[in-house]
């Protein structure tokens, strides 16, 4: 089973942080924060929660991330991927 993570994009700092609840109801960070472009606006993770996406806004570009089991990102080769100016926000399908 995966771990139920959520992602949070941090535009000053340049990261992601990923929380998600232990057995106590505390909030905690999954080995966060993960590094991003410069300026992540928003994240997005697929349907299957096996990858990550971040708008990256004066990056100009689109980090893309591999979902471990226990919720940490890892970097798509590749990444990130250049869509075009200025992304603000993302979604999957």
């Amino acid at each position: 089973m995966r771990a139920q993570v959520a992602y949070v994009a941090n535009a000053d700092s340049g990261d992601i942080s990923a929380y998600s609840i232990d057995s106590n109801r505390n909030l905690i960070v999954q080995g966060s924060p993960f590094p991003a472009g410069i300026e992540p606006f928003s994240v997005s993770v697929d349907l299957m929660a096996r990858f990550a996406y971040a708008a990256n806004f004066s990056g100009n570009n689109v980090s893309a991330y591999r979902i471990g089991s226990n919720g940490a990102l890892t970097p798509v080769l590749g990444s990130p991927f250049e869509p075009g100016v200025a992304p603000i926000s993302i979604t999957t399908e």
